[in-house]
């Protein structure tokens, strides 16, 4: 039995849409956590300037873990950048810019290219899969720092709270 092209088209269109969805919630997310820590880091400096009772190496630990969390989360915005393959594609940008039109239009109405697009959508959401992996992962890590510095501000808080 024979699969029918066009239900093989929607999965693949509908997998490539998802992960294009991953990739903007992810850039989202980064964004989010960038504006969190700036305002974090807005209302620290602020208190810094007031109240410096802290003692130095403490200010240093979270202002370090807060900078490396906001670094992730911009290392996850950061565009990806990929070399063009070579191959026919018309959803990769770097292979559709060097794309003749007049001879893409003549030879897709002319030839049967159904397994040259198939492997063009599985070669770009295997592409997307490793972007999307590694956002994520950026990301992971952002939050996990961003949440050891809030905890070690708190604590760091609470005892000098407790001391006096």
């Amino acid at each position: 039995m024979k699969t029918e092209l066009r239900l093989v088209g929607n999965y693949l269109g509908s997998s490539y849409s998802e992960l294009q969805n991953l990739i903007r919630a992810a850039d989202t997310k980064a964004n989010i956590l960038i504006a969190i820590i700036g305002a974090i880091l807005s209302l620290f400096f602020s208190f810094i300037m007031t109240n410096n009772t802290a003692p130095i190496w403490q200010v240093v630990i979270v202002l370090a873990l807060f900078f490396i969390s906001g670094g992730f989360a911009l290392s996850t915005l950061y565009p990806r950048i990929s070399k063009k393959t070579g191959k026919f594609s018309l959803i990769y940008y770097k292979d559709a810019i060097n794309i003749n039109s007049k001879e893409t239009v003549k030879d897709l109405m002319n030839k049967n290219l159904e397994e040259k697009i198939i492997e063009d959508y599985i070669n770009s959401i295997k592409s997307l899969s490793l972007i999307v992996n590694k956002k994520f992962i950026k990301l992971k890590i952002a939050y996990i720092v961003f949440g050891l510095a809030v905890v070690l501000k708190i604590i760091f808080e609470l005892y000098a709270w407790l001391q006096y």
